[in-house]
């Protein structure tokens, strides 16, 4: 299972605990089915399921954040400092006393629950931008729908009127719903696309099975090189000194700040941590977890992109999931951020320059 099928696991998981809160919310203000002795304890209750949504949406965020780049990153930083300060100044308020739906002036005159619902309001509308954002990366109609619902709803319900608080628990509900569905169909989809990257690609044997197959190769006797006479003054007639051996070529990747990857036979994934320390660390978040990979084979080096956000470019090409084969000399370009050379010769090139 990838990075990203994980993460967007946990999100839906966070939608689900958000749905549950927005049923909660609309129970609150349903007698006919919650007793009013009953609504304050569902009302807070409510309050509880929507900050372990934003909790568990922090967490699936540190896995978006790994595949798809930057921007999650940073929304990532910001649940994580103000979901809690959300739980704590609406544990004031639950001390601090509430009687149900109090309206913009019973806030005004309750600080801790006006800064709890401030909190509420950043967050449901940060979560919601989170989305758009996925939805827009990943091409899904039905999440950029269920991300504008959801955006509404904080609004409408902190009016404190009946009839508006009901709307805004039912947007909740609608939004969330939408965004389940949404998620579960992205997990389906990223199954399958995990699953078809570990298949080899055709006319191309894996690593273990190349060497086996060289290993199986009987051995032949080679002739003695011939050797001919060469005239030198002074020292009369010698025999000029011939390389039996031939310098082997050397696969592997040059980069900046003095980096270089050696390449054998398999399939080598390369990611984020492969350039720790070798370009500057602002720039790492532009580089997926599993970026790319290139696979050796005695046919000669062949690489492809691993679905990443900001994508691999061989020579000024962007290259995408199928297999493009490496000349010596290509320039690779990672993220528009490094720049890498394949040498395939006994000399280096040297690294390009960016």
């Amino acid at each position: 299972m990838s990075e990203l099928t994980q993460g967007l696991r946990k999100l839906r998981l966070s939608m689900i605990s958000m749905l549950l809160s927005g049923i909660s919310l609309a129970l609150a203000q349903s007698p006919q089915v919650v007793p009013d002795e009953y609504s304050i304890p569902v009302l807070i209750a409510s309050a509880f399921l929507c900050i372990l949504s934003l909790a568990v949406f922090t967490i699936g965020l540190s896995s978006v954040c790994g595949s798809l780049g930057k921007i999650f990153c940073k929304l990532r930083r910001l649940f994580k400092y103000l979901t809690p300060a959300l739980a704590i100044f609406t544990s004031i308020s639950i001390f601090y006393g509430i009687e149900g739906p109090i309206g913009i002036e019973g806030l005004i005159s309750r600080p801790p629950l006006l800064i709890a619902a401030l909190f509420f309001i950043i967050l449901l509308l940060l979560m919601a931008y989170s989305f758009i954002k996925l939805s827009s990366l990943l091409g899904s109609r039905l999440m950029m729908l269920g991300s504008v619902t959801m955006m509404p709803s904080p609004f409408v319900a902190i009016t404190g009127y009946d009839a508006s608080f009901i709307i805004g628990s039912a947007l909740g509900i609608i939004g969330s719903l939408i965004l389940t569905l949404s998620l579960t169909r992205l997990i389906r989809a990223e199954i399958e696309v995990v699953e078809a990257e570990e298949e080899a690609p055709q006319g191309y044997e894996e690593g273990p099975e190349e060497v086996s197959r060289l290993e199986e190769i009987p051995r032949r006797s080679l002739r003695a090189p011939s050797r001919r006479p060469v005239e030198v003054p002074g020292r009369g007639e010698i025999y000029e000194r011939i390389q039996v051996r031939a310098e082997e070529k050397r696969a592997r990747l040059l980069g900046p700040n003095g980096l270089t990857i050696d390449l054998g036979l398999g399939v080598r994934t390369f990611g984020r941590r492969d350039f720790v320390g070798y370009v500057p660390e602002e720039d790492l978040d532009y580089i997926s977890r599993r970026h790319f990979e290139i696979k050796g084979t005695k046919e000669g080096y062949f690489i492809r992109d691993l679905g990443s956000l900001n994508g691999t470019w061989v020579n000024g090409n962007r290259i995408g999931r199928e297999f493009v084969k490496l000349f010596n000399g290509a320039v690779i370009d990672v993220a528009e951020v490094v720049r890498l050379r394949f040498s395939y010769e006994s000399e280096d090139l040297g690294v390009p320059e960016i």
